[in-house]
C-alpha cells in the first residue's frame, strides 16, 4: 500500500509517494493554499524541511530511500550523481553532468533524465542549466517553478 507524505510553505506543495519504504514519486507543484495537510512525525521532518528551503536555508532533507526500478541505469546513474555531487546553492550544465556520471557526450540523455526525474526538488534537477547557464526546461511545473527554486538557492541563471 502506497503512504503519501505531503508538506506545504511559502509557494510550494510537496506530495511524496511511498512503497515499501522507498520513494516512488514525488510531486511538485504550487502551493493554491487548498492543499490539506495532516501532520504526523514523518510528516513534519518534510514539513520542517520544506520550511527551511522556502526560508532560503540550506536544507537537509530526510533520508529517503529511491525507487529507481522503472529507470534506465544511465538515467539512474545520472540521477544519483546530480544527488550527491550538486548541492544546495550550487548548479552544473547538462555536459558537466554527463562528465561526472561518466558519459561527457550524453548532455543531450542528461536532458532527458531530467525531463523524466520522478523525483525533483530532492533530487534537483531545478539545478542543471544550460551551459550558458541559461534556463532550459522544467517537467510538470515550468520554467516559473525552476527559476523560483534557484531563486530560493541563491542560484544566478539566465
Amino acid at each position: 500500500m502506497d503512504r503519501i507524505l505531503q508538506a506545504a510553505s511559502g509557494r510550494i506543495f510537496l506530495r511524496i509517494t511511498l512503497k515499501n519504504e522507498k520513494v516512488t514519486s514525488i510531486n511538485l507543484d504550487w502551493n493554491n493554499d487548498s492543499h490539506v495537510i495532516s501532520m504526523n512525525p514523518e510528516t513534519e521532518k518534510i514539513q520542517k524541511a520544506l520550511d527551511d528551503y522556502t526560508s532560503g536555508k540550506k536544507v537537509s532533507w530526510p533520508e529517503f530511500e529511491f525507487d529507481f526500478s522503472g529507470l534506465s541505469e544511465f538515467r539512474k546513474k545520472v540521477l544519483q550523481t546530480l544527488y550527491r555531487e550538486v548541492g544546495w546553492g550550487s548548479s552544473i550544465s547538462y555536459g558537466g553532468l554527463a562528465a561526472l556520471a561518466g558519459s561527457p557526450r550524453a548532455a543531450r540523455a542528461v536532458g532527458g533524465a531530467m525531463a523524466a526525474n520522478p523525483f525533483p526538488l530532492i533530487i534537483p534537477c531545478h539545478r542543471v542549466l544550460g551551459s550558458d547557464r541559461s534556463l532550459t526546461g522544467f517537467s510538470g511545473t515550468g520554467i516559473e517553478m525552476k527559476k523560483y527554486l534557484l531563486h530560493l538557492e541563491g542560484i544566478g541563471c539566465k
